[in-house]
């Protein structure tokens, strides 16, 4: 019987690129699974699933037996482990297997001949091995936030930090969406694919400035 996978890409910004993650594409046909769908997202990993549109999506369509496919956990990812967790549980809720290209999968030793023990015993592994890759993205994460952190503190001792280019296409759709639409600060963070930091910190700025 042929598995159906669906595949998830994304990047942070709209200046990255996809491309190179498309190879997840090609593991996907080597393996001879169906694709049922291919999800590519530009928002930041540590937005949750429900603030995700195309991760949002795909959770909805999962049935019971598929697989999702992603190339690295921190495509999927960078949130703290506790929600990451939660993340994981809700795809495996649906039935779903999770396959990270660079996360060792250890399905192809289950076998129906298999004792209960060792079953729990790989199980207790694979999850072992998910858990840690949780952890190494969302450390990732918080490395390069302290260096770029500590960067800009050297910046300003050289009085060299001219602070970040705004973003004023985002900026303007904020406005709008919470002004002329009156949409709710979760509805707006959804929609701009933004964090709900950035989208209080731009009407806060707003109001100081009208």
């Amino acid at each position: 019987m042929t598995k159906i996978c669906r595949i998830y890409m994304r990047v942070s910004t709209h200046e990255q690129d996809l491309t190179r993650q498309e190879k997840i594409i090609e593991e996907a046909k080597k393996f001879n699974y169906f694709i049922a769908g291919i999800y590519r997202e530009k928002a930041s990993g540590t937005l949750t699933h429900s603030q995700r549109p195309e991760l949002k999506k795909l959770i909805r369509s999962l049935q019971n037996g598929d697989i999702v496919m992603v190339e690295k956990m921190d495509r999927l990812t960078r949130l703290p482990f506790p929600q990451a967790v939660e993340l994981i549980q809700t795809i495996r809720n649906k039935g779903a297997q999770l396959y990270i290209s660079n996360v060792p999968d250890l399905s192809g030793f289950y076998n129906e001949n298999m004792t209960t023990l060792q079953k729990m015993i790989l199980d207790t592994v694979q999850n072992l091995l998910l858990n840690l890759a949780l952890i190494q993205a969302r450390d990732n994460y918080e490395d390069i936030r302290q260096r770029q952190k500590e960067g800009i503190a050297i910046a300003k001792a050289n009085n060299k930090y001219k602070g970040r280019k705004k973003n004023t296409e985002l900026h303007n759709k904020i406005i709008n969406y919470r002004f002329n639409k009156n949409l709710s600060l979760q509805q707006i963070s959804i929609m701009c694919k933004c964090s709900l930091t950035t989208v209080k910190k731009v009407i806060k700025e707003n109001k100081k400035n009208s």
